[in-house]
């Protein structure tokens, strides 16, 4: 760079820097609120973006420094080059193993076939509302990259439903995802490797996240970008570099991936001791560097982003150590108890086993204190598979955050198909009948998912339509607000009750739709039969209210357009006619 432009270059960094100095000051942050809030003739959230002003402003006077460094700084720009030869590296083995990519996708894509044929929204409260009102509010959870990044893949700030373009650019982000997982653990690829990756997008977890029409593609993006820096864990300055990035990008696309980078940081340690051989030395120097950039990167995006919430949330982001134990036990019941009798939890528990006996036959150690390493591994990982919500005080234990464990299956699936040593054939030869096994298992899982989401979806229609007749008939003055309170659900149909007698899971990742308060609000507003206004409604159930219609399906009690409605589903028995010939 020439030393005129060097200079500009400088000059112009040091006024964006003095200029955004102010915004890290409480005053200056209140009075920019003030002034927003007189533009917008509204009040907004004073404490929330105070704090975003605070940390948009260090991010940015951190990138200007960054680039700075890499412009006027031998080392700076050294380490940037070092960098991006490091990506080119990344780029030609995508480049030479293409094949093993594609077929991955085209794997996921069939996987998710009756998904995508469903074409049903995953949650009322998010998907139908963003189908109706075209909002993004992503930004409430500090998921920046879904708030820009949706802009640019539905073509509009106002969102529209393109679905299911946006859950095939997931597919492909998590096909990435594995791809790059069999490359970290296994190095060779195979096609019986890329089968065993497929935990990582087909296990019933991900298959809610999958399902969101407009989340999906952070979701799966954040899957990815936790997996991405142990490409380089080899090279210490990138690694480093590539972690940081990547676990702000987690942080601001979907949070609930935030243990994969911990049991990844576990395996690949495990890995370079017990395989590799690599000297003690630098297996304790690359776990500090697990264990500083996934803290500290936390503990930053933390403190500059997440102000004290001062409203009642469904996930608290409030850190307390001694909810860790707690956290823990419920979130294994939950594994447990939604995977119990399913052929996916014997199967897991075979891929558990063989990490064990492969610890044991693949090892530069002592065999014994290797297998011994991977019994704690697996102890340890698995309930990190929650990640950092396990030290949270409400933690967030819906489906979609369970977004780990089927990662973590799928990376032991691959490792157990890395066969070093060359006695131990019959050993790998039984490593691929188990993980296809439990392939076949998550694809019979997957079609029967979305097969049920379009069973569930015509339920709800049927149920909708008849309440919006019964409502119809009883609300008289359509000119006043009305109050609705819904006290009960619809329940799931029967070819979903009939899924989750055998995978108890399908209860937690199927949405019954018609649920109390604002679901089912979304979804008469879906038909056009009302409009939602702000406000809250008052809790009416204790009144007196008489009953204006009751049927088999509905019960409306109301006076004074204050409505309130319970959802019924008939019980009675109907005999079997025989067949009567004449």
């Amino acid at each position: 760079m020439k030393k005129q432009n060097k200079i500009i270059t400088l000059i112009f960094s040091s006024l964006i820097i003095l200029a955004l100095i102010p915004c890290l000051f409480p005053q200056i942050q209140h009075l920019a609120v003030l002034f927003v809030e007189k533009l917008k003739h509204d009040d907004i959230h004073d404490s929330f973006w105070m704090k975003q002003m605070f940390a948009f402003a260090i991010c940015i006077i951190f990138t200007i420094l960054a680039i700075n460094a890499v412009l006027f700084t031998q080392k700076g720009r050294k380490i940037f080059e070092h960098n991006i030869e490091s990506f080119k590296k990344i780029l030609d083995l995508i480049k030479d193993d293409k094949k093993y990519l594609f077929t991955i996708f085209l794997l996921y894509l069939f996987g998710y076939i009756t998904i995508f044929r469903a074409n049903f929204w995953n949650k009322a409260i998010d998907d139908l509302a963003r189908q109706i009102e075209g909002s993004r509010d992503w930004m409430n959870w500090y998921r920046y990259i879904s708030e820009i990044g949706s802009i640019f893949i539905h073509t509009s700030k106002q969102l529209i439903d393109i679905a299911p373009l946006t859950q095939v650019i997931a597919s492909f982000f998590v096909a990435l995802a594995s791809f790059f997982i069999i490359h970290i653990f296994n190095k060779k690829f195979t096609y019986f490797s890329c089968i065993a990756s497929l935990p990582v997008g087909l296990f019933p977890y991900f298959l809610s996240n999958l399902s969101y029409r407009y989340d999906s593609p952070y979701m799966a993006f954040a899957v990815l970008v936790s997996i991405v820096p142990f490409l380089f864990i080899e090279d210490k300055t990138t690694f480093i570099t590539i972690s940081v990035l990547c676990l702000f990008f987690m942080c601001t696309s979907y949070q609930s991936a935030s243990g994969i980078y911990i049991f990844m940081s576990m395996l690949c340690v495990f890995t370079m001791w017990t395989q590799d051989k690599k000297p003690v030395q630098e297996i304790l120097k690359t776990t500090l560097i697990c264990i500083l950039c996934y803290g500290l990167t936390l503990f930053v995006f933390s403190k500059i982003f997440i102000p004290k919430p001062d409203y009642e949330v469904y996930a608290d982001e409030a850190i307390n150590i001694s909810c860790l134990i707690p956290n823990t036990i419920t979130y294994i019941k939950n594994l447990l108890s939604q995977l119990a009798g399913t052929p996916i939890l014997y199967f897991s528990m075979a891929v558990f086993v063989l990490f064990i006996v492969h610890s044991f036959i693949n090892t530069n150690i002592n065999r014994l204190f290797s297998s011994f390493l991977s019994v704690l591994i697996l102890i340890i990982a698995i309930p990190f598979t929650f990640g950092s919500y396990l030290a949270l005080e409400k933690p967030l234990y819906s489906a979609r955050a369970f977004i780990g464990i089927g990662v973590f299956i799928g990376c032991l699936s691959v490792i157990v198909l890395s066969n070093k040593n060359s006695t131990s054939n019959k050993f790998l030869n039984l490593s691929k009948i188990l993980t296809f096994c439990l392939s076949w298992c998550l694809f019979a899982f997957s079609f029967a998912y979305g097969n049920a989401q379009a069973d569930q979806k015509d339920y709800i229609h049927f149920r909708t339509t008849l309440l919006l007749k019964d409502l119809s008939e009883v609300i008289e003055d359509t000119d006043k607000d009305v109050e609705l309170l819904f006290v009960s659900d619809i329940g799931h149909s029967r070819t979903v009750q009939n899924l989750i007698e055998v995978y108890p899971v399908a209860k937690e990742l199927i949405d019954i739709g018609l649920t109390p308060h604002r679901p089912s609000e979304f979804v008469l507003q879906s038909y056009n039969f009302c409009e939602l206004k702000a406000g809250t409604n008052t809790d009416f159930r204790k009144d007196d209210l008489p009953v204006l219609v009751d049927n088999q399906y509905n019960k409306i009690q109301g006076k004074n357009n204050k409505y309130l409605i319970t959802f019924k589903n008939p019980h009675f028995k109907v005999i079997r006619t025989r067949n009567i010939e004449g």
